[in-house]
């Protein structure tokens, strides 16, 4: 092999490698621009996400303020209104038939049920008694007997 050979050949490689290393950095370029696009994306769905919880906070605001206010037939249909509000922007659904009392009474109460959440009549306490016997035999989770003395005696 001559020198003009070697040296033609060594200037092909370079060339392959120069060429590949461009493409390698197109890629690279590419992939950032295609993660900061999604980058973005994301900031973008959870900034319009806290948009929009704050939006629907602030009309269950407006709702329990129309519900607080004046209790008359002329304001019958707007406290309607308001339990509407509350149903679809608080993210609790609210039983027609309680959404009724509200709207008529102009008052959000739990009272008739212990917890206001709970559909048994009983305390959360004896609920969760029973709940952590039938799952795990524990009567509670969080109770250390070995250690509640000294926790008394920390006065």
């Amino acid at each position: 092999m001559g020198g003009n050979t070697i040296t033609v050949i060594a200037a092909l490689i370079a060339a392959f490698a120069s060429a590949y290393s461009a493409y390698q950095s197109r890629m690279a370029a590419a992939e950032s621009a295609i993660s900061s696009a999604n980058s973005n994306t994301q900031i973008a769905e959870m900034q319009k996400a806290t948009t929009d919880r704050q939006s629907d906070i602030e009309l269950v605001k407006l709702a329990l303020n129309i519900l607080g206010g004046e209790v008359s037939d002329k304001t019958r249909e707007s406290r309607k209104f308001a339990v509407s509000l509350l149903n679809k922007y608080s993210g609790v659904v609210i039983n027609p038939d309680m959404g009724e009392q509200w709207a008529e009474s102009g008052t959000v109460s739990f009272s008739s049920k212990p917890l206001g959440l709970s559909s048994r009549n009983e305390p959360l306490q004896d609920i969760l008694k029973e709940y952590f016997k039938q799952n795990s035999g524990i009567v509670n989770p969080i109770y250390r007997p070995d250690e509640a003395p000294t926790i008394l005696n920390n006065d």
